[in-house]
């Protein structure tokens, strides 16, 4: 009996493992450098994004990546978007979920702050998926193999 298959599946694995780690990476680097541009609250939100975003884009992009590559949809628009959509909706609700009880103040400043928070949650979820897919795929345009 060969272990090859039980090897490959462990280095599939590890290999899932690295990209989707690298992705939340980016994704988090992304989140620092947009939410620091509002000042040093956004730059503590963007610091803790950046632990956050490995852990998310683990435990929810990896069967995210795994449902998407079964059904076929291995192109790099279809990853982009996914991860935008993804990070466009969670990001503002663990920031809601950080903030709750503190929503004193202008509701036009709630809605200007919940649209940076999803434009910026879009931006760097797009950004990651990309950088999952790159590693994945090899960079392949059609990565159908």
């Amino acid at each position: 009996m060969t272990l090859d298959p039980v090897f490959d599946a462990v280095r599939r694995g590890l290999y899932a493992f690295m990209s989707l780690t690298a992705g939340g990476l980016v994704a988090g680097a992304v989140m620092f450098l947009a939410m620091s541009l509002t000042g040093l609250g956004g730059f503590f939100v963007g610091l803790v994004g950046l632990f956050v975003w490995p852990i998310a884009m683990l435990c929810v992009g990896g069967p995210v990546w795994v449902v998407l590559h079964r059904l076929g949809r291995r192109d790099l628009r279809t990853a982009r978007i996914a991860g935008a959509v993804g990070g466009g909706v969670f990001v503002p609700l663990v920031i809601a979920a950080a903030l709750s009880g503190s929503a004193d103040g202008e509701p036009l400043w709630w809605l200007v702050s919940a649209a940076f928070c999803i434009a910026a949650g879009a931006l760097s979820g797009g950004f990651g998926a990309g950088a999952v897919w790159s590693l994945a795929y090899g960079g392949r345009r059609d990565a159908r193999a």
